[in-house]
């Protein structure tokens, strides 16, 4: 690699590199600053051990990680065959994530899949998004925020230097990412800056829009005046407004300081479309093919917020009424309500539960690939099959589980996979690879015989549904997505 030289583990057909830097550390004068290349070194360096994760929120009002936490893991194999590259972006941004969780361990997907793995930390919460007018200005594209979007496309960067060192093919490099990890790789494909990067992407969970969207902002990404009023709120609860030198303050201060505060103040640390790094809208970014023209697998699952808000986030139907008032004024809170009556689920958490999930996720996934259409293909699907065993046996197609099944993770659930569930993790493994490997081809999306995946038109609405089986479904969330986005 072009730094110098390093040293990973043979782990049985796999060479296996772990805490490789591909940035400089983002601190002190490099805070809030997009991420400048890793210095070169002499001699080897091992990459055997993770590398730090990037400092965030934890439990009970404390903090966890480190600023200087921009590295890569790499699961290549040992052998000298070039093979396509699959980059993988977590998702959460607090309580010890990163590109080390368990759940991303990329020894089933790199062998199974026979592909190459890559995941990596960003930055994250306002050490990842801050954006105010002090930092336009002194910003050479006058700009500010999206350091976690420069950092995923400086990864991409040395990963298309570097990873024909690993036996990679840079030319075959698909970027995926779940939840957060969804929302960033948004932001991505968002960014004029990573045309040519990468040949197909995957969006797993990928909300894709700030949380305000639950207030007067319904539907309204952030945009640059509206993120600079939000986080000047942070620059006060730290003091930094009181001298004259704002960002001296902000870069002196620790790690730590920042993060308790933007709890404290609980602003929306997001993706700011600033019509420079991030040109527009992830909609607008796949109708114009801002980075390119990609093929793009994008879906969520059936049951997104049970894990999220807990199983039963109401007690009843009045309190349902009651916290759909509190968040969407009149007359949207009583639209909203008729389109997701407590009468026509289960119960009145099953219809907040499905109403949420639906505006954050699942709608979310549907409009994206609408959005697609007339460009490069997308191939949706709608993970609907949850765990008959173990710990999350009963809460249905949870947030995550299809991250479990791709990279074949089962045993931090506590599953055991059935046949099922067997059939769709090696389905999946199938349609991912095959679409990085020749992006120009649809996808197989059974393992086996070979089925091509037909893409997604809104005329023609043809869904992969992993359920009790995988199947073409030709409804995406009972058709409610199109009377959800008429409302808003």
């Amino acid at each position: 690699m072009a730094e110098g030289v390093i040293r990973g583990t043979v782990e049985g057909s796999l060479r296996v590199f772990r805490g490789v830097r591909y940035a400089a550390p983002p601190f002190g004068d490099l805070r809030f600053r997009p991420p400048d290349p890793p210095a070169a070194f002499s001699g080897v360096r091992d990459a055997i051990e993770f590398g730090d994760i990037c400092a965030q929120p934890a439990a009970g009002g404390t903090t966890t990680g480190s600023e200087d936490c921009l590295f890569l893991n790499i699961w290549s194999h040992d052998d000298d065959i070039v093979r396509p590259v699959i980059v993988f972006n977590h998702g959460g941004s607090a309580n010890g994530v990163g590109g080390s969780n368990s759940t991303l361990g990329g020894t089933t997907l790199a062998t199974d899949g026979d592909v190459i793995v890559v995941t990596l930390n960003r930055r994250l919460g306002a050490l990842g998004y801050l954006a105010i007018d002090e930092l336009i200005q002194e910003s050479p594209r006058t700009t500010a925020g999206n350091y976690a979007v420069l950092d995923v496309i400086a990864a991409l960067e040395w990963l298309n230097e570097n990873i024909a060192s690993f036996n990679g093919d840079p030319a075959r490099i698909m970027l995926a990412g779940q939840s957060a990890g969804g929302a960033v790789s948004c932001g991505v494909l968002s960014s004029p800056d990573a045309s040519g990067l990468f040949n197909s992407a995957a969006l797993h969970s990928g909300g894709c829009r700030s949380r305000q969207v639950l207030n007067d902002q319904v539907g309204i990404p952030t945009d640059g005046a509206w993120a600079m009023d939000e986080h000047a709120r942070l620059v006060t609860q730290l003091g930094c407004d009181t001298g004259g030198d704002v960002l001296g303050c902000l870069r002196d201060l620790p790690a730590e300081d920042v993060i308790l505060a933007a709890a404290q103040v609980d602003a929306d640390f997001s993706t700011v479309i600033d019509g420079n790094v991030i040109a527009g809208t992830i909609q607008e970014a796949l109708s114009l093919e801002v980075a390119g023209s990609l093929p793009v697998i994008i879906g969520s699952t059936a049951d997104e917020m049970v894990n999220i808000l807990g199983p039963n986030p109401v007690a009843d139907d009045a309190e349902y009424r009651q916290v759909l008032e509190f968040i969407f004024e009149q007359p949207l809170s009583d639209d909203l309500y008729a389109l997701y009556p407590t009468a026509s689920f289960d119960s009145a958490s099953d219809a907040f539960l499905t109403l949420f999930g639906d505006l954050l996720f699942n709608c979310v996934a549907e409009d994206m690939a609408d959005s697609a259409e007339g460009g490069a293909p997308a191939y949706l699907f709608h993970f609907a099959r949850g765990f008959d065993n173990g710990p999350s046996a009963g809460t249905g197609a949870f947030h995550t589980i299809d991250v479990a099944h791709l990279f074949g993770s089962f045993d931090n659930w506590g599953y055991t996979p059935d046949a099922e569930a067997t059939a769709i993790s090696e389905a999946m493994r199938t349609a991912w690879v095959g679409l990085v490997s020749d992006p120009s081809v649809a996808p197989s999306y059974l393992a086996a015989p070979a089925t091509a995946w037909p893409a997604y038109f809104s005329m023609n609405q043809q869904i992969v549904e992993y359920g009790e089986a995988i199947d073409i479904a030709t409804e995406h969330r009972g058709g409610r997505c199109p009377s959800l986005s008429a409302l808003l």
